[in-house]
Protein backbone atom coordinates (compact mmCIF):
# COMPACT_ATOMS: atom_id res chain seq x y z
CA UNK A 1 0.00 0.00 0.00
CA UNK A 2 3.26 2.43 0.57
CA UNK A 3 4.32 1.86 -2.68
CA UNK A 4 0.85 2.43 -4.60
CA UNK A 5 0.29 5.76 -2.36
CA UNK A 6 3.29 7.12 -3.30
CA UNK A 7 3.89 6.28 -7.19
CA UNK A 8 0.38 7.88 -7.39
CA UNK A 9 1.79 11.21 -6.15
CA UNK A 10 3.39 11.98 -9.26
CA UNK A 11 0.19 11.61 -11.22
CA UNK A 12 -1.61 14.02 -8.36
CA UNK A 13 1.01 16.76 -8.70
CA UNK A 14 0.65 16.49 -12.53
CA UNK A 15 -2.85 17.35 -12.30
CA UNK A 16 -2.36 20.32 -9.89
CA UNK A 17 0.16 22.01 -12.08
CA UNK A 18 -2.05 21.27 -15.12
CA UNK A 19 -5.38 22.76 -13.77
CA UNK A 20 -3.23 25.96 -12.51
CA UNK A 21 -1.80 26.36 -15.83
CA UNK A 22 -4.85 25.43 -17.49
CA UNK A 23 -7.21 28.63 -15.33
CA UNK A 24 -4.10 31.30 -15.91
CA UNK A 25 -3.74 30.73 -19.78
CA UNK A 26 -5.51 29.91 -23.19
CA UNK A 27 -4.55 26.61 -24.96
CA UNK A 28 -3.90 25.99 -28.40
CA UNK A 29 -3.38 22.51 -29.93
CA UNK A 30 -0.05 22.12 -31.15
CA UNK A 31 2.25 18.91 -32.12
CA UNK A 32 3.80 17.79 -28.96
CA UNK A 33 1.02 19.41 -26.57
CA UNK A 34 0.24 22.97 -25.94
CA UNK A 35 0.97 26.64 -27.67
CA UNK A 36 -0.75 29.61 -26.39
CA UNK A 37 -2.00 32.91 -27.61
CA UNK A 38 0.46 35.76 -28.61
CA UNK A 39 -0.78 37.98 -25.71
CA UNK A 40 -0.04 35.59 -22.90
CA UNK A 41 2.94 34.03 -21.48
CA UNK A 42 4.06 30.53 -23.02
CA UNK A 43 4.22 27.85 -20.71
CA UNK A 44 7.27 26.00 -20.63
CA UNK A 45 7.50 22.64 -22.17
CA UNK A 46 6.93 20.59 -19.14
CA UNK A 47 3.79 22.69 -18.05
CA UNK A 48 2.49 21.78 -21.94
CA UNK A 49 2.85 18.13 -21.02
CA UNK A 50 1.44 18.10 -17.91
CA UNK A 51 -1.66 19.11 -19.44
CA UNK A 52 -1.34 15.51 -21.55
CA UNK A 53 -0.57 13.56 -18.34
CA UNK A 54 -3.37 15.45 -16.43
CA UNK A 55 -5.56 13.75 -18.96
CA UNK A 56 -4.28 10.51 -19.00
CA UNK A 57 -4.19 10.36 -15.43
CA UNK A 58 -7.86 11.62 -14.61
CA UNK A 59 -9.54 10.35 -17.83
CA UNK A 60 -8.35 6.89 -17.76
CA UNK A 61 -6.51 7.06 -21.55
CA UNK A 62 -3.16 7.31 -22.59
CA UNK A 63 -4.24 7.80 -26.48
CA UNK A 64 -3.10 11.59 -26.11
CA UNK A 65 0.48 10.81 -24.44
CA UNK A 66 1.06 8.18 -27.09
CA UNK A 67 0.58 10.73 -29.91
CA UNK A 68 2.97 13.26 -28.33
CA UNK A 69 5.92 10.47 -27.70
CA UNK A 70 5.21 10.37 -31.73
CA UNK A 71 5.52 13.45 -32.41
CA UNK A 72 8.45 14.20 -30.16
CA UNK A 73 10.66 12.53 -32.97
CA UNK A 74 9.45 15.24 -35.61
CA UNK A 75 9.51 18.08 -33.30
CA UNK A 76 12.53 19.81 -34.88
CA UNK A 77 12.96 22.40 -31.49
CA UNK A 78 14.32 20.02 -29.53
CA UNK A 79 17.71 18.31 -29.61
CA UNK A 80 18.27 14.86 -29.62
CA UNK A 81 18.90 14.80 -25.81
CA UNK A 82 15.89 17.06 -25.15
CA UNK A 83 13.78 14.04 -26.71
CA UNK A 84 15.52 11.16 -25.28
CA UNK A 85 14.74 12.77 -22.12
CA UNK A 86 11.22 14.18 -22.71
CA UNK A 87 10.28 10.24 -24.12
CA UNK A 88 11.36 8.82 -21.50
CA UNK A 89 9.61 11.01 -18.94
CA UNK A 90 6.42 10.20 -21.19
CA UNK A 91 6.89 6.75 -20.16
CA UNK A 92 8.00 6.26 -17.06
CA UNK A 93 4.42 8.40 -16.14
CA UNK A 94 2.78 6.34 -18.34
CA UNK A 95 4.24 3.15 -16.59
CA UNK A 96 2.99 4.81 -13.38
CA UNK A 97 -0.68 5.26 -14.80
CA UNK A 98 -0.39 1.75 -15.82
CA UNK A 99 0.38 0.07 -12.63
CA UNK A 100 -1.37 2.82 -10.11
CA UNK A 101 -4.50 3.22 -12.31
CA UNK A 102 -5.28 0.60 -14.43
CA UNK A 103 -3.49 -2.22 -12.38
CA UNK A 104 -1.70 -3.17 -15.50
CA UNK A 105 1.43 -4.51 -14.08
CA UNK A 106 2.70 -6.24 -17.59
CA UNK A 107 2.21 -2.56 -19.32
CA UNK A 108 3.70 -0.97 -16.33
CA UNK A 109 6.45 -3.00 -16.66
CA UNK A 110 7.07 -2.25 -20.48
CA UNK A 111 6.63 0.97 -20.32
CA UNK A 112 9.27 1.72 -17.20
CA UNK A 113 11.88 -0.36 -19.51
CA UNK A 114 11.20 1.88 -22.06
CA UNK A 115 11.62 4.99 -20.01
CA UNK A 116 15.47 3.23 -19.09
CA UNK A 117 16.02 2.39 -23.15
CA UNK A 118 15.66 6.12 -24.34
CA UNK A 119 17.43 7.41 -21.48
CA UNK A 120 20.39 4.97 -21.06
CA UNK A 121 22.15 5.56 -24.10
CA UNK A 122 23.47 9.09 -24.79
CA UNK A 123 22.91 10.01 -20.65
CA UNK A 124 25.32 12.88 -19.62
CA UNK A 125 24.12 15.54 -17.54
CA UNK A 126 22.92 15.47 -14.20
CA UNK A 127 19.17 16.14 -15.01
CA UNK A 128 19.48 12.25 -17.29
CA UNK A 129 20.74 10.66 -14.40
CA UNK A 130 19.01 12.10 -12.07
CA UNK A 131 15.49 10.72 -14.38
CA UNK A 132 17.25 7.15 -15.07
CA UNK A 133 17.70 7.05 -10.80
CA UNK A 134 14.22 7.60 -10.65
CA UNK A 135 13.38 5.04 -13.68
CA UNK A 136 15.21 2.06 -11.89
CA UNK A 137 13.76 3.22 -8.37
CA UNK A 138 10.14 2.26 -9.98
CA UNK A 139 11.08 -0.55 -11.89
CA UNK A 140 12.43 -2.62 -8.82
CA UNK A 141 8.82 -3.25 -8.17
CA UNK A 142 8.93 -5.72 -11.07
CA UNK A 143 12.03 -7.07 -10.95
CA UNK A 144 13.04 -10.73 -9.67
CA UNK A 145 14.17 -10.83 -5.72
CA UNK A 146 17.60 -11.74 -7.33
CA UNK A 147 17.97 -8.34 -8.85
CA UNK A 148 16.95 -5.95 -6.43
CA UNK A 149 20.55 -5.43 -5.07
CA UNK A 150 21.58 -4.30 -8.11
CA UNK A 151 19.01 -2.14 -9.00
CA UNK A 152 19.46 -0.44 -5.56
CA UNK A 153 22.99 0.33 -6.61
CA UNK A 154 22.17 1.49 -10.09
CA UNK A 155 19.63 3.67 -8.10
CA UNK A 156 22.12 5.34 -6.04
CA UNK A 157 25.41 5.32 -8.21
CA UNK A 158 23.08 7.49 -11.04
CA UNK A 159 21.43 10.32 -8.81
CA UNK A 160 25.00 10.30 -6.84
CA UNK A 161 26.34 11.04 -10.90
CA UNK A 162 23.80 13.43 -11.41
CA UNK A 163 24.01 15.59 -8.04
CA UNK A 164 28.08 15.27 -8.79
CA UNK A 165 26.92 16.78 -11.65
CA UNK A 166 24.27 19.53 -10.13
CA UNK A 167 24.10 19.26 -6.28
CA UNK A 168 21.08 20.93 -6.39
CA UNK A 169 19.24 18.85 -8.28
CA UNK A 170 16.22 18.40 -6.64
CA UNK A 171 14.62 15.68 -8.83
CA UNK A 172 17.75 13.24 -7.81
CA UNK A 173 17.10 13.39 -3.96
CA UNK A 174 13.69 12.69 -5.35
CA UNK A 175 14.71 9.37 -6.86
CA UNK A 176 16.90 8.62 -3.79
CA UNK A 177 14.00 9.77 -1.31
CA UNK A 178 11.21 7.47 -3.00
CA UNK A 179 13.76 4.37 -3.19
CA UNK A 180 14.80 4.21 0.65
CA UNK A 181 11.41 5.29 1.56
CA UNK A 182 10.18 1.88 -0.42
CA UNK A 183 12.93 0.00 1.55
CA UNK A 184 11.80 -1.58 5.31
CA UNK A 185 11.90 0.68 8.17
CA UNK A 186 14.30 -1.48 10.10
CA UNK A 187 17.40 -0.26 8.19
CA UNK A 188 17.08 3.03 8.76
CA UNK A 189 15.91 3.49 5.17
CA UNK A 190 13.17 5.86 5.83
CA UNK A 191 15.40 7.95 7.86
CA UNK A 192 17.30 8.47 4.66
CA UNK A 193 14.12 8.79 2.53
CA UNK A 194 13.27 12.00 5.15
CA UNK A 195 16.53 13.31 4.98
CA UNK A 196 16.99 13.07 1.08
CA UNK A 197 13.83 14.84 0.83
CA UNK A 198 14.52 17.46 3.21
CA UNK A 199 17.50 18.05 1.00
CA UNK A 200 16.13 18.60 -1.79
CA UNK A 201 13.20 20.60 -1.23
CA UNK A 202 16.01 23.21 -0.25
CA UNK A 203 17.05 23.01 -3.92
CA UNK A 204 15.58 25.38 -6.64
CA UNK A 205 13.34 23.05 -8.86
CA UNK A 206 15.11 24.09 -11.92
CA UNK A 207 18.61 23.43 -12.63
CA UNK A 208 18.60 25.10 -16.06
CA UNK A 209 16.84 27.76 -16.86
CA UNK A 210 15.69 27.36 -20.39
CA UNK A 211 12.39 26.51 -21.86
CA UNK A 212 13.02 22.88 -22.60
CA UNK A 213 14.48 22.15 -19.33
CA UNK A 214 12.39 19.93 -16.36
CA UNK A 215 11.38 21.74 -13.38
CA UNK A 216 9.41 18.77 -11.72
CA UNK A 217 10.17 17.33 -8.42
CA UNK A 218 9.36 19.75 -5.03
CA UNK A 219 5.32 18.58 -5.33
CA UNK A 220 6.52 14.88 -5.73
CA UNK A 221 8.84 15.49 -2.37
CA UNK A 222 6.24 16.85 -0.38
CA UNK A 223 3.57 14.78 -1.24
CA UNK A 224 6.48 11.76 -0.48
CA UNK A 225 7.08 12.92 3.04
CA UNK A 226 3.27 13.44 3.87
CA UNK A 227 3.04 9.67 3.12
CA UNK A 228 6.23 9.36 5.34
CA UNK A 229 4.72 10.98 8.04
CA UNK A 230 1.62 9.33 8.03
CA UNK A 231 2.38 5.86 7.71
CA UNK A 232 4.84 6.38 10.57
CA UNK A 233 2.08 8.32 12.69
CA UNK A 234 3.60 11.48 12.77
CA UNK A 235 0.46 13.37 12.68
CA UNK A 236 1.60 16.95 13.58
CA UNK A 237 4.49 16.64 10.92
CA UNK A 238 1.93 15.18 8.55
CA UNK A 239 -0.45 18.31 8.83
CA UNK A 240 2.51 20.61 8.49
CA UNK A 241 3.12 19.45 5.05
CA UNK A 242 -0.80 19.19 4.48
CA UNK A 243 -0.84 22.68 4.99
CA UNK A 244 2.16 22.90 2.67
CA UNK A 245 0.95 21.23 -0.33
CA UNK A 246 -2.66 23.10 0.05
CA UNK A 247 -1.23 27.04 -0.03
CA UNK A 248 1.60 25.72 -2.61
CA UNK A 249 -1.47 24.58 -4.99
Amino acid sequence: MKVILLAMTMGISLICLAHTTVQRQEIHARSVGMTLCMDTVVPLFEDQLAVLLATMYSGKNALEVDDCLKNLDEDCHLSANQKAYWKSYLYYNKSLYFKNILNDEPAAKENIQHALEQRLKGAATSEDYALIAACYAFSIQFADRAAWGGIATKVEECAKKALALNPNNIRAYYALASHHFYQPKGNGSWAKAEEYALKGLRCKTGVETGFYSPHWGKMHLYELLLQLYRVENRAEDAAKIEEIIKRTR
